[in-house]
């Protein structure tokens, strides 16, 4: 079998996708923290604020909670375009540790 770099990368990426398109909704969240907690410890804000921009976009502030939620995932970011990554990482770590512990 003669698999080329670039015909893996494409198989993985594909694999990733249909991962994300067939996850539950619960699951989704946690990939998402996992995106960001990734980002934020390679030191990519602009890619952890895109992350977070995306729960912001999941909110239901119908919910008394997405108030909540959204003042904090402000604030994360605020922290992230100031270059300061230890605050989110142990916020976006806590919230994942909290959405794990809910959806089990």
């Amino acid at each position: 079998m003669n698999l080329t770099k670039e015909a893996a990368f494409k198989a993985y990426n594909k694999s990733k996708e249909l991962d994300i398109l067939s996850a539950p909704p619960e699951n989704l969240i946690l990939k998402i923290y996992d995106y960001i907690l990734n980002a934020c410890k390679k030191e990519k804000a602009d890619e952890a604020c895109k992350g977070i921009a995306l729960l912001i976009d999941s909110l239901n502030f119908e919910e008394t909670l997405s108030l909540n939620l959204f003042q904090l995932y402000r604030y994360t970011m605020e922290k992230l375009k100031a270059g300061e990554f230890e605050e989110p990482i142990n916020i976006i770590s806590g919230l994942k540790e909290a959405w794990e512990t809910a959806t089990t």
